[in-house]
């Protein structure tokens, strides 16, 4: 049975199990999910998931080598994976989108700035909540 991993938060759609919260049964091939399905965890759409080619030696952790910090961090000079999602646009709870072809002016971010390339310490600019409050739409 085939296992895809959300190459956003790290969630594993297990095709045995199948997704039970949106009503997907044990059995379900990845390839059999609605188009509109996505990821329960972080609302990611199907083409963030790869499908995982190598046995699973564990839980959760093993996810996190797929997780958004993975990708490319150009101006700390380090070489990393990159899976294509950086160019995603992301909503905060509150509702504000970061949509990275406009970057945030008021910030002072340039645009075609990516989500990954945010500075750690940059929060949402109407309410204030950190980047860990933001999902990819």
């Amino acid at each position: 049975m085939s296992r895809y991993v959300c190459l956003v938060c790290g969630y594993v759609y297990d095709q045995k199990d199948g997704d039970p919260d949106s009503g997907t049964p044990p059995g379900t091939d990845f390839n059999a999910l609605p188009e509109d399905w996505r990821c329960p965890e972080c609302g990611a759409d199907r083409g963030n998931f790869g499908q995982d080619g190598v046995p699973w030696s564990g839980g959760p952790e093993v996810a996190t080598a797929w997780r958004a910090e993975d990708s490319p961090v150009e101006d700390r000079g380090q070489s990393k994976r990159t899976y294509g999602f950086e160019d995603h646009n992301y909503e905060c709870a509150c509702g504000y989108l970061y949509l990275p072809v406009e970057g945030e002016p008021r910030s002072g971010i340039p645009p075609e700035t990516r989500f990954s390339d945010l500075p750690e310490d940059w929060v949402c600019p109407e309410c204030g909540s950190p980047q860990e409050d933001f999902r990819v739409i």
